[in-house]
């Protein structure tokens, strides 16, 4: 950034004003103009030129006092005693605006929100906040949780009826199956067919049913939420009803209805 210097006191009036130094950050790096400034015993040459200088500065705002002492229009003066060494002047002020003026204060660290402490309130704030967020976070979830929890059990059946899961129906395969409680007496399911055997004997049509399974959810049991398959056998002379308790490849298990009676069955060997 190129600035202006301005020399204050009548003395250094006839000093040419087209004097400057360029600043980065927060150093001199050049002095362009006239040095020494003006002649004397020590100094008796002078040269316009630019001069390096690569050096720290400070600078000090001037109140109204200070320039009508000064008798200048300046708005701050500027500290280097580089500067001063290499030029040979009294006093260098400047005229700066707001923009130069934050640039300077800026990068000599002016401002509180730069400063350590003001970073370090700024951090803790906000760890605290999101510590505060992931505690009212958990307990909003926890509050969640017993909500849900504390259902009543008719509300939670209800839910339960009115998203039933899908549940494939009992498929027999054909096979055949022999009472756990008499080996010559067993059942063959056959073609879409279940037949009723005796070993020994011939089966008669009368034993030989067509068959259908269904599913239903009993209120009165108290489970309405499980479901049932009954296995209904008809032919022309008869029709028997039954619950299946249990189909496994290693057991069938059903339950008369009429009387209540369970009937157990294991394949056939």
């Amino acid at each position: 950034m190129k600035l202006k210097l301005i020399f204050p006191y009548p003395a250094w009036k006839e000093v040419s004003e087209k004097y400057f130094i360029t600043i980065h950050r927060n150093k001199i790096h050049n002095y362009i103009g006239l040095h020494p400034l003006k002649k004397s015993i020590g100094f008796s040459e002078q040269e316009e030129s630019e001069k390096f200088i690569n050096s720290f500065y400070k600078i000090y705002k001037l109140d109204k006092l200070d320039r009508k002492e000064l008798n200048t229009k300046a708005t701050h003066e500027i500290v280097s005693q580089e500067l001063h060494n290499a030029v040979q002047g009294h006093k260098y002020c400047l005229k700066l605006n707001w923009f130069q003026e934050f640039y300077i204060n800026w990068f000599h660290k002016k401002y509180i929100i730069q400063s350590l402490d003001f970073k370090k309130s700024i951090l803790t704030g906000f760890a605290g906040a999101i510590i505060g967020a992931l505690v009212t976070l958990a307990f909003q979830t926890n509050q969640k949780t017993q909500n849900e929890t504390n259902i009543p059990i008719k509300k939670e059946i209800k839910n339960q009826n009115e998203q039933k899961p899908i549940i494939k129906l009992t498929e027999f395969q054909d096979g055949r199956w022999i009472s756990t409680t008499d080996s010559l007496s067993g059942i063959e399911i056959k073609n879409g067919k279940w037949m009723m055997f005796y070993k020994g004997t011939e089966t008669d049509s009368t034993y030989i049913y067509d068959f259908k399974i269904k599913r239903e959810y009993i209120k009165e049991l108290g489970t309405e939420h499980k479901p049932f398959e009954f296995l209904t056998i008809m032919n022309k002379s008869d029709t028997l009803d039954y619950s299946i308790l249990e189909y496994s490849n290693e057991l069938l298990s059903l339950s008369y209805i009429p009387r209540g009676n369970t009937l157990n069955y294991k394949p056939e060997k």
